[in-house]
Protein backbone atom coordinates (compact mmCIF):
# COMPACT_ATOMS: atom_id res chain seq x y z
CA UNK A 1 0.00 0.00 0.00
CA UNK A 2 2.78 2.67 0.16
CA UNK A 3 4.18 1.68 -2.77
CA UNK A 4 0.90 2.58 -4.17
CA UNK A 5 0.90 5.79 -2.12
CA UNK A 6 3.83 7.37 -3.03
CA UNK A 7 3.29 6.30 -6.93
CA UNK A 8 0.16 8.21 -6.88
CA UNK A 9 2.02 11.32 -4.79
CA UNK A 10 4.96 10.89 -7.75
CA UNK A 11 2.30 11.02 -10.57
CA UNK A 12 0.36 14.43 -8.61
CA UNK A 13 3.61 16.12 -8.03
CA UNK A 14 4.56 15.53 -12.30
CA UNK A 15 1.42 17.25 -13.14
CA UNK A 16 0.97 20.31 -10.57
CA UNK A 17 5.12 21.14 -10.57
CA UNK A 18 5.47 24.16 -12.08
CA UNK A 19 6.57 24.49 -15.46
CA UNK A 20 9.75 26.77 -16.59
CA UNK A 21 9.53 29.06 -20.06
CA UNK A 22 12.11 30.45 -22.20
CA UNK A 23 10.55 33.50 -23.99
CA UNK A 24 12.54 34.28 -26.88
CA UNK A 25 12.58 38.41 -27.32
CA UNK A 26 10.02 39.64 -29.65
CA UNK A 27 11.14 43.09 -29.71
CA UNK A 28 9.47 44.80 -27.38
CA UNK A 29 10.21 44.37 -24.16
CA UNK A 30 7.02 45.33 -22.45
CA UNK A 31 5.12 43.02 -24.48
CA UNK A 32 8.01 40.29 -23.50
CA UNK A 33 7.20 41.37 -19.74
CA UNK A 34 3.46 40.40 -20.30
CA UNK A 35 4.09 37.26 -21.78
CA UNK A 36 5.84 36.57 -18.63
CA UNK A 37 3.26 38.03 -16.18
CA UNK A 38 0.44 35.92 -17.92
CA UNK A 39 2.44 32.77 -16.91
CA UNK A 40 3.66 33.42 -13.95
CA UNK A 41 -0.07 34.58 -13.08
CA UNK A 42 -0.93 30.99 -14.01
CA UNK A 43 1.51 28.71 -12.13
CA UNK A 44 4.69 28.88 -14.23
CA UNK A 45 7.89 30.52 -14.09
CA UNK A 46 9.48 32.38 -17.06
CA UNK A 47 12.92 34.18 -18.38
CA UNK A 48 12.70 36.58 -21.38
CA UNK A 49 16.32 35.32 -23.46
CA UNK A 50 17.46 36.09 -27.06
CA UNK A 51 15.76 37.08 -30.05
CA UNK A 52 15.56 35.07 -33.35
CA UNK A 53 19.08 36.53 -34.55
CA UNK A 54 20.90 36.30 -30.97
CA UNK A 55 19.95 32.74 -29.77
CA UNK A 56 23.04 30.25 -31.02
CA UNK A 57 23.22 26.20 -30.05
CA UNK A 58 25.77 26.97 -27.46
CA UNK A 59 23.40 28.70 -25.31
CA UNK A 60 21.98 26.68 -22.54
CA UNK A 61 18.47 26.15 -22.60
CA UNK A 62 18.85 23.20 -19.42
CA UNK A 63 16.48 23.42 -17.24
CA UNK A 64 13.52 25.02 -19.74
CA UNK A 65 10.43 22.81 -20.33
CA UNK A 66 9.22 25.16 -23.80
CA UNK A 67 10.69 27.66 -25.57
CA UNK A 68 8.70 30.38 -27.35
CA UNK A 69 9.88 30.95 -30.30
CA UNK A 70 8.27 34.79 -31.37
CA UNK A 71 9.77 36.86 -34.17
CA UNK A 72 7.15 39.94 -33.98
CA UNK A 73 8.14 42.83 -33.60
CA UNK A 74 11.77 42.07 -34.74
CA UNK A 75 10.87 40.56 -37.82
CA UNK A 76 12.74 42.86 -39.97
CA UNK A 77 15.88 41.03 -38.31
CA UNK A 78 14.59 37.76 -39.54
CA UNK A 79 15.35 34.28 -38.02
CA UNK A 80 19.32 33.01 -37.91
CA UNK A 81 20.07 29.65 -38.53
CA UNK A 82 21.58 29.47 -35.21
CA UNK A 83 18.95 30.33 -33.78
CA UNK A 84 16.40 27.70 -35.81
CA UNK A 85 18.69 24.80 -35.16
CA UNK A 86 19.12 26.12 -31.03
CA UNK A 87 14.97 25.13 -30.87
CA UNK A 88 15.21 21.79 -33.04
CA UNK A 89 17.95 20.62 -30.93
CA UNK A 90 15.65 22.02 -27.43
CA UNK A 91 12.69 20.33 -29.08
CA UNK A 92 14.47 17.18 -30.05
CA UNK A 93 15.32 16.80 -26.38
CA UNK A 94 12.20 16.02 -25.79
CA UNK A 95 11.11 19.59 -25.08
CA UNK A 96 8.26 21.74 -26.41
CA UNK A 97 8.02 24.99 -28.82
CA UNK A 98 5.03 27.50 -29.35
CA UNK A 99 5.59 29.65 -32.23
CA UNK A 100 2.85 32.28 -34.14
CA UNK A 101 2.23 34.33 -37.20
CA UNK A 102 5.39 35.84 -38.37
CA UNK A 103 7.48 32.54 -38.15
CA UNK A 104 4.97 31.12 -40.99
CA UNK A 105 4.77 34.34 -42.96
CA UNK A 106 8.18 34.21 -43.05
CA UNK A 107 8.74 30.18 -44.03
CA UNK A 108 6.10 30.59 -46.13
CA UNK A 109 6.97 33.77 -48.19
CA UNK A 110 10.77 32.18 -49.39
CA UNK A 111 10.86 29.46 -47.24
CA UNK A 112 13.73 30.75 -45.22
CA UNK A 113 12.87 28.39 -42.20
CA UNK A 114 14.57 25.44 -44.07
CA UNK A 115 15.91 24.11 -40.75
CA UNK A 116 13.34 24.96 -38.52
CA UNK A 117 10.21 23.86 -41.20
CA UNK A 118 11.08 20.08 -40.08
CA UNK A 119 9.34 20.06 -36.40
CA UNK A 120 6.22 23.18 -37.65
CA UNK A 121 2.90 21.32 -37.28
CA UNK A 122 1.72 23.80 -40.38
CA UNK A 123 2.18 25.19 -43.42
CA UNK A 124 1.66 28.97 -45.02
CA UNK A 125 -2.09 29.45 -46.63
CA UNK A 126 -0.42 31.86 -48.90
CA UNK A 127 -1.76 34.81 -47.43
CA UNK A 128 -2.10 37.28 -44.50
CA UNK A 129 -4.65 39.92 -42.61
CA UNK A 130 -4.86 42.82 -40.53
CA UNK A 131 -7.81 42.39 -38.09
CA UNK A 132 -8.71 43.85 -34.73
CA UNK A 133 -11.34 40.55 -34.67
CA UNK A 134 -10.71 36.96 -34.58
CA UNK A 135 -12.78 34.39 -33.82
CA UNK A 136 -12.09 30.71 -32.58
CA UNK A 137 -13.89 27.62 -32.28
CA UNK A 138 -12.81 24.65 -30.73
CA UNK A 139 -12.15 21.66 -33.44
CA UNK A 140 -10.31 18.46 -31.13
CA UNK A 141 -11.05 18.93 -27.17
CA UNK A 142 -8.24 18.52 -24.91
CA UNK A 143 -8.27 19.00 -21.53
CA UNK A 144 -4.83 20.83 -20.41
CA UNK A 145 -5.49 23.25 -23.80
CA UNK A 146 -9.51 23.71 -22.81
CA UNK A 147 -9.29 24.52 -19.13
CA UNK A 148 -11.11 28.12 -18.65
CA UNK A 149 -11.01 28.40 -21.95
CA UNK A 150 -15.20 29.32 -24.09
CA UNK A 151 -15.33 26.88 -26.99
CA UNK A 152 -15.84 29.78 -28.99
CA UNK A 153 -14.54 33.31 -28.65
CA UNK A 154 -13.77 36.56 -30.25
CA UNK A 155 -9.95 38.24 -29.30
CA UNK A 156 -7.69 40.86 -30.69
CA UNK A 157 -4.69 39.74 -31.62
CA UNK A 158 -2.40 43.13 -31.54
CA UNK A 159 -0.55 43.74 -34.24
CA UNK A 160 3.29 43.56 -35.78
CA UNK A 161 2.74 44.69 -38.99
CA UNK A 162 -0.21 42.15 -39.64
CA UNK A 163 -1.72 39.96 -37.52
CA UNK A 164 -2.80 36.38 -38.73
CA UNK A 165 -1.70 34.00 -41.14
CA UNK A 166 -3.20 31.05 -42.57
CA UNK A 167 -2.50 27.84 -40.81
CA UNK A 168 -3.12 24.38 -42.83
CA UNK A 169 -2.53 21.86 -40.77
CA UNK A 170 0.16 19.64 -41.57
CA UNK A 171 -0.65 15.46 -42.11
CA UNK A 172 -0.17 14.11 -38.36
CA UNK A 173 -1.03 17.59 -37.24
CA UNK A 174 -4.04 18.10 -34.90
CA UNK A 175 -6.39 21.63 -35.32
CA UNK A 176 -7.12 22.33 -32.05
CA UNK A 177 -8.76 25.52 -32.74
CA UNK A 178 -10.34 26.97 -35.57
CA UNK A 179 -10.08 30.38 -36.89
CA UNK A 180 -12.75 32.36 -39.01
CA UNK A 181 -10.08 33.33 -41.48
CA UNK A 182 -11.41 30.54 -43.42
CA UNK A 183 -12.71 26.72 -43.77
CA UNK A 184 -10.37 24.42 -42.30
CA UNK A 185 -8.15 27.09 -41.00
CA UNK A 186 -6.04 26.28 -38.18
CA UNK A 187 -6.15 28.92 -35.06
CA UNK A 188 -3.80 26.61 -32.83
CA UNK A 189 -2.36 23.70 -34.11
CA UNK A 190 0.22 21.03 -33.03
CA UNK A 191 1.86 17.93 -32.88
CA UNK A 192 4.62 15.36 -31.29
CA UNK A 193 7.69 16.02 -33.55
CA UNK A 194 11.61 15.89 -33.53
CA UNK A 195 11.35 14.40 -29.81
CA UNK A 196 9.16 16.96 -28.68
CA UNK A 197 6.05 18.90 -29.08
CA UNK A 198 5.21 21.94 -30.87
CA UNK A 199 1.91 24.48 -31.39
CA UNK A 200 1.46 27.02 -33.26
CA UNK A 201 -0.82 30.09 -32.88
CA UNK A 202 -2.33 31.47 -36.57
CA UNK A 203 -1.61 35.07 -35.01
CA UNK A 204 0.85 37.38 -33.95
CA UNK A 205 -0.89 37.05 -29.79
CA UNK A 206 0.13 40.81 -29.45
CA UNK A 207 -0.81 42.45 -26.09
CA UNK A 208 -4.74 42.55 -26.72
CA UNK A 209 -4.33 39.02 -27.12
CA UNK A 210 -2.37 38.21 -23.69
CA UNK A 211 -4.79 40.39 -21.71
CA UNK A 212 -8.16 38.64 -23.34
CA UNK A 213 -9.56 36.33 -21.09
CA UNK A 214 -9.67 33.15 -22.92
CA UNK A 215 -7.22 34.14 -25.76
CA UNK A 216 -4.57 34.79 -22.93
CA UNK A 217 -5.52 31.28 -21.28
CA UNK A 218 -5.56 29.62 -23.99
CA UNK A 219 -1.69 30.70 -24.62
CA UNK A 220 -0.89 29.71 -21.23
CA UNK A 221 -2.82 26.28 -21.41
CA UNK A 222 -0.40 25.66 -24.70
CA UNK A 223 2.75 26.04 -22.79
CA UNK A 224 1.45 23.90 -20.18
CA UNK A 225 0.72 21.06 -23.22
CA UNK A 226 4.15 22.13 -24.79
CA UNK A 227 5.72 20.94 -21.74
CA UNK A 228 4.86 17.70 -21.84
CA UNK A 229 1.76 18.29 -19.26
CA UNK A 230 -0.21 14.76 -19.73
CA UNK A 231 -4.39 15.39 -19.73
CA UNK A 232 -5.84 14.01 -16.05
CA UNK A 233 -7.12 11.17 -18.19
CA UNK A 234 -3.74 10.11 -19.49
CA UNK A 235 -2.45 10.41 -15.94
CA UNK A 236 -5.24 8.15 -14.52
CA UNK A 237 -4.48 5.92 -17.30
CA UNK A 238 -0.49 6.11 -16.50
CA UNK A 239 -1.67 5.39 -12.63
CA UNK A 240 -3.50 2.16 -13.18
CA UNK A 241 -0.67 0.84 -15.58
CA UNK A 242 1.83 1.36 -12.96
CA UNK A 243 -0.66 0.07 -10.31
CA UNK A 244 -1.27 -2.94 -12.34
CA UNK A 245 2.74 -3.15 -12.74
CA UNK A 246 3.58 -3.15 -9.12
CA UNK A 247 0.90 -5.61 -8.47
CA UNK A 248 2.30 -7.95 -11.14
CA UNK A 249 5.87 -7.94 -9.68
CA UNK A 250 4.58 -7.89 -5.89
CA UNK A 251 3.32 -11.57 -6.94
CA UNK A 252 5.79 -13.03 -8.70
Amino acid sequence: MKCIALLGLSLIAAGSSAQNIYVMSSGISTHDQNVVNLLVANGMTATVGQSATSLTVADNLTGYDAIYVVNNYNWASGFSAQAEQAVVNFVASGKGAVTNEWLYWRNGTGGSLTILDAILPATYGGTWRSTTAITMNRVTSNTVLDSGVASTFTYNPGDAAGAESQLIARAGATTYYGTDYGANLAGLVGWNAGGGRVFSFSSVMGDPAVADANSGRLLANTFRAAAGVPEPGSMIALGLGGLALLRRRRTK
